[in-house]
C-alpha cells in the first residue's frame, strides 16, 4: 500500500485515508497497524520533506498544551476568537453529526456508502477549518511570547529574544535530543545497536569521520577536566555513536553513565555548525523538557552546536562546568 500526493491509497477504497490524516497519526504516536506503517515509510522515502510535517504537528500539539496550561501569557483577539467559536457552533455544522433519513433506494440509486463518504470528507473539512483557526490562536500566542522578547535575562541584565523560526528549530532539536536520550538511557538494545564507540580513542576516531575533524571541546567531555568534573559528579564515559540531530550537520551522541545509583544518565549531543540554528554564540539556551526537572542546554562554540541534556538541576550545572559552556543563560 503506498499514497500519492492526492491524498489516496494505490490500492483499496478510493479516499481510503488522505496523507494529511496518516501524517497527523505517526504525529499523534498512534500504533499504527503494519500496512499503514509500510504505507507510511514508504511514503516518507518518496517525500522526505514530509518528516518536517510530522514534526510540526508535534510542535503544535505541545505548544496547544502549554497555551492551555494554568498563566498562558497570550489571549487570541476577540474577533478570532468570535470566528472559532462561530463556525464551531454554526447549524451547518451541528447538522453534520445528526441523524439523516435516507429515502427508499432503486436500483439506480449510488451506494449509501458513497454519501457517507462525501459527509465524513465535508465533516472532515468543516473539523479542519476549526483546527486552522485554533492553530492560529495557538501561533498567535506562541508569536507573542517570542516575539516581546519573552525570554530569562541573562546575569548581565540583558535579553536575547530568538527569531520565530530559530525558536522552532532549536525547540525542534531539543525535542529529538530528549527522546533520544531516553531510548538509550537504559543501556539495552539501543544502546548496544548505536554506541560502537566505547573508548576515548575510539571516540575521538568516530568524531573526526562524522564532524570532518575533532571538536577542541572533545577532550574537556571525555578525559580532559571535563572529564574529571563528570567524574567528580558521579558520571562516567559509556559511549559515542553516530546520531541524527536535525539539521544540516552531522552529529554524534556521547552519554555518560551514572556510577553513584542516586544519579541518572546524561548525554551530549555535538553537531557541525552549518549556520541554520541563529543563536548567539555568547550565551546558552534551556529548553524545558516534559519532565519539568530536566532540561536541555543548546550552546555554539568553534564550528559546533552542543546539546547537553540533564535529568536534573545538579547535573546539569556539574556538566555545565565541565564542558565550559558560556555563562549567560537564556531560557525558553
Amino acid at each position: 500500500m503506498t499514497i500519492d500526493r492526492s491524498g489516496q491509497l494505490d490500492s483499496g477504497p478510493p479516499g481510503e485515508l488522505p496523507v494529511a490524516a496518516l501524517l497527523r497519526l505517526a504525529a499523534d504516536g498512534e500504533n499504527l497497524s503494519p500496512e499503514l506503517s509500510a504505507a507510511l515509510e514508504s511514503h516518507l522515502r518518496s517525500n522526505p520533506d514530509d518528516r518536517a510535517r510530522i514534526e510540526f504537528e508535534r510542535e503544535l500539539r505541545r505548544r496547544v498544551k502549554a497555551s492551555m496550561a494554568a498563566g498562558a501569557p497570550a489571549r487570541a483577539p476577540e474577533e478570532l476568537r468570535r470566528r472559532i467559536l462561530a463556525l464551531a457552533a454554526s447549524p451547518d455544522s451541528r447538522s453534520r453529526n445528526s441523524p439523516v433519513e435516507h429515502a427508499p433506494r432503486s436500483r439506480f440509486a449510488p451506494p449509501v456508502r458513497i454519501h457517507r463518504r462525501r459527509r465524513r470528507i465535508t465533516s472532515i473539512v468543516s473539523v479542519a477549518a476549526v483546527l486552522a483557526l485554533c492553530a492560529t490562536l495557538v501561533v498567535f500566542a506562541w508569536r507573542s511570547s517570542v516575539g516581546t522578547g519573552n525570554a530569562a535575562p541573562s546575569p548581565g541584565g540583558s535579553t536575547l529574544a530568538l527569531a520565530p523560526a530559530a525558536q522552532t528549530s532549536i525547540v525542534r532539536r531539543a525535542q529529538f535530543v530528549e527522546r533520544e536520550h531516553i531510548r538509550c538511557a537504559d543501556f539495552m538494545d539501543a544502546f548496544e545497536n548505536k554506541f560502537k564507540a566505547r573508548t576515548w580513542e575510539e571516540a575521538r576516531a568516530m568524531a573526526a569521520d562524522v564532524l570532518k575533524h575533532i571538536p577542541s571541546a572533545l577532550d574537556l567531555q571525555i578525559g580532559g577536566p571535563g572529564g574529571r568534573s563528570f567524574a567528580e559528579a558521579g558520571y562516567e564515559f559509556a559511549g559515542l555513536g553516530k546520531c541524527g540531530v536535525p539539521g544540516r550537520g552531522g552529529s554524534v551522541h556521547l552519554i555518560y553513565r551514572p556510577v553513584d545509583a542516586r544519579h541518572r544518565s546524561i548525554s551530549l549531543f555535538i553537531q557541525e555548525d552549518k549556520g541554520d540554528l541563529d543563536i548567539d554564540e555568547s550565551a546558552s539556551y534551556v529548553c524545558p523538557c516534559e519532565v519539568p526537572e530536566q532540561k536541555v542546554m543548546v550552546w555554539r562554540q568553534e564550528g559546533f552546536i552542543y546539546y547537553l541534556f540533564a535529568p536534573d538541576e545538579e547535573s546539569m550545572i556539574a556538566a555545565r562546568k565541565g564542558l565550559a559552556a558560556p555563562d549567560r543563560t537564556i531560557a525558553l
